[in-house]
C-alpha cells in the first residue's frame, strides 16, 4: 500500500511493539518523512523530526516571569 519500508516501534495506543509504515508524504519530505502509521490501529507517530522545526520554537518555553 505505501512505498517505503517498515519499522518496529512502541505504539502508545496498542501498548506494545507494533509495525509502522510511512504513508505517502504530502509535505514533500519523500523518504525522510517523519510520519509513521501503526499497521494495527492506525496511530500516527512523528519520528526523527527535522532539526529546522525545533529551531523555530520560541526560546521562552522554559522561562517564567518573576
Amino acid at each position: 500500500m505505501f512505498s517505503t519500508g517498515l519499522i518496529e516501534a512502541y505504539c502508545p495506543d496498542c501498548a506494545e511493539l507494533e509495525l509502522f509504515e510511512q504513508p505517502p508524504c504530502v509535505d514533500g519530505h519523500g523518504a525522510d518523512c517523519p510520519e509513521w502509521l501503526c499497521l494495527t490501529c492506525g496511530t500516527a507517530l512523528l519520528i526523527d523530526m527535522p532539526v529546522e522545526l525545533v529551531a523555530r520554537l520560541p526560546r521562552t518555553l522554559g522561562s517564567r516571569a518573576a
